[in-house]
Formats: structure tokens, C-alpha cells, sequence
């Protein structure tokens, strides 16, 4: 593992050029710091962009020049430099000669120099393309993504943070719940469509975060505490919207799909409490079902149709067609389901599994 980095000034290089809402030597630190680089070394560098800046909590220094033999291993790279973090994160972990000082950052199309405008334009696409996560569902990959993706891009150059963004979401999911709760094709179809603009917009808070550098566990907690209330909030009302209009299995499916959730809320957030440090990521754990597989997979395809984002998505298009109900049953099932393979894997296996996100 490399943990020193020397950044190397270019001419034509501007690293405090703006990438993605952040100038191009910061990103670049930021990268490295979350990589694992604990010392970083500017050769020739005048920038000012890092300084003060709480997220940056490693050692950074400056140099005149480059050492002729550095006493540890280094990564070589040029100053603003833009790489995906996935890309530096394996480079670093890569096994190299152990007579190399020196490693240089190859040439690679996950590595861009940000000489021109065009050059930071498809910097900012890599960027945001490698925001796509392999635990999004059916809808987030081929709906949700594509649209919060590029309404986060269209944000960056703004001072909006993942928490306001959460907040912003949750408004919408709110309003929501208070139109279905009016029962009728009208409200319960334009309710259904704001808890999917909520869940389109759900997804922009993390991107924001990641793109940025803006994780933090408060953020993390809003977004799946928000999320839960939510759910809760829109069972309540659409059972009690349809109770009202003569189905009287609704109410009664909504309430004890309500005590499900809560028991599957404590479960959840026992595990995150207790099993991954205290951090809000569902991402974190892994319970006794999940398996690593193709998305292909039978049981890959079944969780797609059990994530928050189709369940959003489902309730709009039976809204559609005035039969909500429909989603408010397979709602009702998911969550009766997820409820008992949270206490199952707590009473049989001890808890989930802590992973990394």
C-alpha cells in the first residue's frame, strides 16, 4: 500500500481549475486521503484551494522539487490531475516492483488532465457515471440514476448540501402522503407521483456527497431515517385513503405492515448501531439472504422488486390505473418479509454482517 503521494506542478495544468464543483488539486487530495495516502507532497505548486478546508485531515506539504530517492515508496502524479475513486484506490493497492520509488500514474482514460474546458466537461461525465452503485435497484439503474445524476451535475457549482437535498426530497415524499391521504384517482395518482420524484431525489443527496467529499454519519441517518417515516407515513395514509373508499382489508393491511416496519426499523438500526460503528448506510450490512451473485440472478431480480426504489415506482404506475391497492398488498408483503428476516438473523445468526460500502 502506497502512502505517500508527490504532485507535480504542469504548465499547463491549472489545478485550481473547477471540477465538478470542486477546483481540481482539492478533489485530487481529497482522493487520495480517502485512498488511505496519509502524506502528500506538492512539488512546484502554488494553490490555496486546500487550505482550511475541514475535509482535508492529511498531511499536506510543499516541496521545491522532486527527491532524487524518496525513503518510502510514492505515488507520482501530476498536480489537478482527475481520477475516478475506484481507479486510485485499486492503483495504490497494485503490487509494484520492489525497487520502484517512484510509481507513476499511468496513462489511462480514468485519468484526465484538465487543460481545456472539454478536458474538465468529460472529467465531470467520468465523475459522475462512476456514481452508478452495484446495490441499485431495477429502477434507480435504469430510471432513477440517469435523472438525479443529471440534476446533481447541474447542482455542484451551487453550495447545496446532501442534507438539504435530503430535506428537499422529503418535502416532496411529505406532500405526498398528504394528497393520497385525500383518497380519489387525482390525489392518490399525483400523492404516488410525488413519493417517486421523493425517491428520484433521494438519490441525489449521496451523489452529492460523493462527489463532493460531504459524507458524514448525521447525513447518513436523515436520508434512512426520512426514508422510514416516509414508508410509515405512506402506508398510513393509503390504507386509510382506501378504508375511506370501502376497502376495508386496506386499513387493516397498513397497520399491521406499519408494526412490521417498526420491528424491521429496530432490527436495522440495531445493526447499524452495533455491527458497522454507528454509521446510517444500509450499504453497510449484510444480512443472512443476501448473497453475492449476477443481477441476473432469481434472487437478485426478487430483491430488485423488494427495494424502496420500485416500490415508489410500483405506486405510481397502479396509481396510474387506479388500482394502487395492488401496490399497497406488495408493499404490505415486502415489508412483512423484511421484518422477519431481520429477526430471524438476529434470533438464529447473531445480527447481519458488517461490510464496506
Amino acid at each position: 500500500m502506497i502512502l505517500r503521494a508527490y504532485l507535480v506542478a504542469d504548465p499547463e495544468v491549472r489545478a485550481e481549475r473547477i471540477v465538478a464543483g470542486l477546483p481540481a488539486l482539492l478533489r485530487q487530495i481529497l482522493s487520495l486521503q480517502a485512498a488511505g495516502v496519509a502524506d502528500v507532497v506538492l512539488v512546484g505548486v502554488v494553490s490555496h484551494s486546500f487550505h482550511a478546508d475541514q475535509r482535508v485531515r492529511i498531511r499536506v506539504r510543499a516541496a521545491a522539487e522532486l527527491p532524487e530517492a524518496p525513503d518510502e515508496r510514492a505515488l507520482l502524479a501530476v498536480a489537478g490531475a482527475v481520477w475516478t475513486p475506484a481507479y486510485i484506490r485499486a492503483f495504490l493497492r497494485a503490487p509494484v516492483p520492489a525497487d520502484s520509488r517512484f510509481v507513476p500514474v499511468p496513462a489511462d482514460p480514468r485519468v484526465i488532465l484538465p487543460r481545456t474546458q472539454n478536458d474538465v466537461n468529460a472529467a465531470t461525465t467520468m465523475l459522475m457515471q462512476s456514481l452508478y452503485k452495484p446495490t441499485d435497484g431495477i429502477v434507480s439503474r435504469h430510471v432513477n440514476r440517469r435523472i438525479s445524476l443529471a440534476i446533481s451535475r447541474r447542482l455542484l457549482p451551487l453550495d447545496v448540501t446532501p442534507n438539504q437535498m435530503t430535506a428537499t426530497a422529503t418535502v416532496f415524499g411529505l406532500a405526498g402522503v398528504m394528497a393520497v391521504f385525500r383518497a380519489g384517482y387525482l390525489p392518490m395518482l399525483t400523492g404516488a407521483l410525488l413519493l417517486q420524484v421523493q425517491s428520484l431525489l433521494d438519490g441525489c443527496d449521496g451523489e452529492i456527497a460523493r462527489i463532493k467529499y460531504l459524507h458524514s454519519r448525521a447525513g447518513e441517518w436523515l436520508d434512512q431515517v426520512a426514508d422510514d417515516v416516509l414508508n410509515i407515513a405512506f402506508l398510513a395514509a393509503a390504507g386509510a385513503a382506501l378504508g375511506r373508499a370501502g376497502h376495508a382489508f386496506a386499513w387493516r393491511i397498513a397497520v399491521a405492515s406499519i408494526g412490521c416496519q417498526i420491528v424491521y426499523m429496530a432490527a436495522l438500526y440495531a445493526g447499524l448501531i452495533f455491527k458497522s460503528g454507528g454509521r446510517g448506510s444500509v450499504a453497510t450490512l449484510r444480512w443472512w439472504v443476501d448473497k453475492p451473485g449476477p443481477s441476473s440472478a432469481p434472487s437478485h431480480i426478487v430483491g430488485d422488486l423488494a427495494r424502496r426504489d420500485f416500490i415508489c415506482f410500483f405506486y405510481f404506475v397502479c396509481a396510474l390505473f387506479d388500482a394502487i391497492g395492488i401496490a399497497l398488498l406488495w408493499h404490505a408483503m415486502v415489508t412483512i418479509v423484511s421484518a422477519a428476516v431481520t429477526t430471524v438473523g438476529w434470533i438464529a445468526f447473531g445480527g447481519p454482517d458488517s461490510v464496506s460500502p
